[in-house]
């Protein structure tokens, strides 16, 4: 079983929701705290992408492995927009792009998955490198912040609001609260299980 890793290449270019629209929710009028609230939008995205395992405006990732190519490779972080290219080293030590019709990419299972096309097989690699395959794929819902689900981008809302508010863990005297049970329960509709 191949053990990947994973490296941010390009992040997003934009947040799901905008100070403007924070603000809104927040009902705040001043511009006294509008980067502390530009501060809370990039946390509460980063904390619904981790509780997601879903990555929201259009971003960048290299996955790599030190073993071979596996029978089948799920791709992390739905929803797939397209592999970028499939490099590896091959027995001679040289860096390689394997050619697209070696390959078949399906993107519309979620997690997407990327498996040999019809009549080929994945190239022998020399094993051993850090590096030895490297899948490069752009994920997200695109570069538009309102082609984010509208449940992500409330369940973001709420999480800015309930952080703007509580600057520290609040407590009712029985249970520690972090994030409101409101914002965890839109997310965990989208919820996708971690790729292996």
């Amino acid at each position: 079983m191949a053990e990947w890793r994973l490296a941010l290449i390009t992040g997003p270019t934009s947040e799901p929701i905008s100070s403007a629209e924070a603000k809104v929710h927040l009902r705040v009028t001043h511009t006294n705290d509008d980067t502390y609230i530009a501060t809370l939008i990039t946390a509460a995205r980063r904390f619904a992408e981790e509780s997601t395992n879903r990555r929201f405006v259009n971003q960048t990732w290299d996955m790599f492995t030190e073993s071979g190519f596996p029978r089948e490779i799920v791709v992390p972080y739905p929803p797939l927009v397209s592999v970028t290219a499939i490099k590896y080293y091959d027995l001679s030590n040289t860096e390689r792009t394997l050619g697209t019709s070696y390959y078949e990419v399906v993107s519309a299972c979620e997690p997407g998955r990327i498996k040999e096309a019809y009549g080929y097989s994945w190239p022998n690699t020399l094993g051993g490198r850090y590096q030895n395959v490297t899948v490069r794929f752009l994920c997200g819902y695109g570069t538009a912040t309102n082609a984010v689900p509208s449940d992500i981008q409330h369940a973001m809302k709420l999480l800015v609001g309930h952080w703007y508010e509580h600057r520290e863990e609040i407590s009712d005297g029985k249970t520690l609260s972090r994030v409101p049970v409101a914002a965890e329960s839109l997310l965990r509709m989208h919820w996708v299980p971690e790729f292996a």
